[in-house]
């Protein structure tokens, strides 16, 4: 599927530096960010003065699995916990979200990175419950609003049975309440869905004690709270 979107404006230089949108974390770039997750394509034809021409691409019909959820515990070793955690410098990551197409669009952005390695999914906090415990991954990414069993109830138990395992929690939603519920059952980080995946990524790493670009945290990030 494709769509073209055109103007005879003043233009621009494409690659330039965009203030106000890398502030926000959105604009023309970090579109074209998300859209190579799913294996889009984003084409920008402008100069100054020149207008602009647009064209974005998205797959159609259902995304192939990156990690198929049937055979995970077959082909991916699963460690004890007391070695869980980065395993042959690879962070085991178990991705938990209800919207098929969010889950595979996040094993497609993690599969990217030489130090991630998706060993697993789950469409509900009771699979999460479960895949956990059979799995063991370092890091779980956890979407909040699930059926069966919502993500600050499952990171309850996750947490209650697998101290080791770092959450990370995914809303579209950005409100404190939500954010403290999260932390205070066990994550280690809140997260809104429309940051940029650099500070995903970034937040990822840090829970393994490294460092990565986290743009204004204030309005995209929350931490562990301290009380």
């Amino acid at each position: 599927m494709g769509l073209t979107v055109s103007d005879d404006g003043k233009g621009f230089t494409p690659g330039a530096s965009n203030d106000a949108a890398s502030k926000e974390g959105f604009g023309l770039f970090s579109i074209q960010e998300r859209l190579s997750v799913i294996g889009g394509t984003f084409q920008i034809d402008s100069a100054p003065g020149k207008g602009c021409r647009i064209t974005l691409t998205a797959p159609l019909g259902q995304p192939k699995l990156m990690v198929s959820s049937q055979t995970a515990s077959e082909t991916k070793p699963v460690p004890s916990p007391a070695s869980a955690g980065v395993a042959l410098g690879k962070v085991r990551i178990l991705i938990v979200d209800d919207h098929n197409v969010m889950r595979e669009g996040l094993a497609r952005l993690l599969a990217q990175e030489p130090d991630f390695d998706v060993i697993g999914q789950a469409a509900n906090g009771q699979q999460a419950i479960e895949k956990a415990a059979s799995l063991q991954p370092a890091l779980i990414l956890m979407d909040i609003s699930m059926p069966v069993l919502d993500g600050i109830e499952a990171t309850k138990i996750i947490h209650q049975q697998h101290p080791h395992i770092h959450i990370i929690g995914l809303s579209l939603y950005t409100e404190d309440e939500r954010a403290r519920e999260m932390l205070s059952a066990g994550a280690s980080f809140y997260m809104s869905k429309t940051s940029p995946p650099s500070e995903l990524k970034a937040a990822i790493r840090s829970c393994f004690g490294e460092t990565g670009p986290i743009s204004d945290p204030s309005k995209r990030l929350v931490g562990k709270l301290i009380q």
